[in-house]
């Protein structure tokens, strides 16, 4: 299983938003259907960066460092 640490822009409200996931496409539909916290203040998130990593504790690390 690959995990990726991830930020994601908001045009409307001017954000970013830095996290990481095992599924990334799932997560992002999920943050545009404003159904997560920080991410429910907008709905046309993008991704804007993405890294693969190949142990959780990796994408946990740099998400922690961005």
């Amino acid at each position: 299983m690959m995990y990726y640490t991830y930020i994601l822009h908001s045009t409307k409200q001017n954000r970013y938003y830095i996290c990481y996931t095992n599924d990334i496409e799932r997560r992002i539909n999920e943050h545009n259907k404003k159904r997560v916290g920080y991410t429910k203040i907008a709905d046309d998130w993008i991704l804007v960066y993405k890294s693969e990593h190949e142990e959780k504790r990796s994408a946990m690390q740099e998400e922690r460092k961005i």
